[in-house]
C-alpha cells in the first residue's frame, strides 16, 4: 500500500484541545487531538477525492459549516474512523450530553424514512452499504404494512354501503 501523505485543511494557530470553548472537545469526548484557529477563509482538501452521494439535509449542513462542502470524520490517531468508531464516540458524545441515542438509531431513522418515501430494496442496499435483500426487506415490509393499513382505512372510509346510519340512539347507556 503506497504512503499518504495528508496535509492541513488549513492555516492557523494550533492549539491544544483543552483549550477549546466546547466541552465535547476540550473533555476529549471525541478523542485527543488539535485545534486549528484559522487566520484565513480558504480550506483545502488534505488529498484529492471526490463524494459522489450525499442526502440532502447532511449536504445543507455540510454548506452551511465553516468549511464548506469538506467534511472530515478522523479519529484520534487522525486516520478515517471505522464505523464501529464513529458509533463508539457518538455514543459517548450523546451519553455526556445526556441522550439516550445512538449512530445506528440515526442510521435506522434515515432507512425509515428512506422506505416510508417509498425508496426500493436496491436504493436502500445502496444508500446503506447492505447486500442482499434481508435488511433493506426489513424497512420496505414495515413501511408497505404501513402503507397498506392507510389505503385500506382511506378505501373503507369512501365505501358507500347499503345500510344507512341510524337516524336515532341505538342503544342506553350501560
Amino acid at each position: 500500500m503506497p504512503n499518504l501523505t495528508l496535509l492541513a485543511p488549513l492555516d492557523g494557530w494550533c492549539a491544544p484541545l483543552s483549550e477549546v470553548p466546547d466541552a465535547v472537545f476540550s473533555g476529549l469526548m471525541l478523542g485527543d487531538g488539535i485545534a486549528i484557529d484559522p487566520v484565513s477563509g480558504v480550506v483545502k482538501a488534505p488529498c484529492d477525492g471526490e463524494v459522489t452521494t450525499v442526502a440532502a439535509a447532511f449536504s445543507e449542513t455540510l454548506r452551511a459549516s465553516p468549511t464548506g462542502d469538506l467534511a472530515f470524520i478522523c479519529g484520534s490517531n487522525g486516520l478515517p474512523m471505522t464505523k464501529e468508531g464513529f458509533g463508539n464516540a457518538f455514543r459517548k458524545a450523546c451519553r455526556a450530553a445526556g441522550i439516550r441515542k445512538s449512530a445506528h438509531g440515526l442510521r435506522k431513522l434515515a432507512a425509515t424514512r428512506a422506505a416510508d418515501a417509498d425508496a426500493t430494496i436496491w436504493q436502500l442496499n445502496a444508500m446503506f452499504g447492505w447486500t442482499g435483500t434481508k435488511m433493506a426487506m426489513r424497512y420496505t415490509q414495515a413501511s408497505d404494512r404501513k402503507h397498506a393499513a392507510r389505503e385500506g382505512f382511506r378505501k373503507l372510509n369512501d365505501a358507500r354501503t347499503n345500510c344507512p346510519a341510524p337516524s336515532q340512539k341505538v342503544r342506553d347507556s350501560i
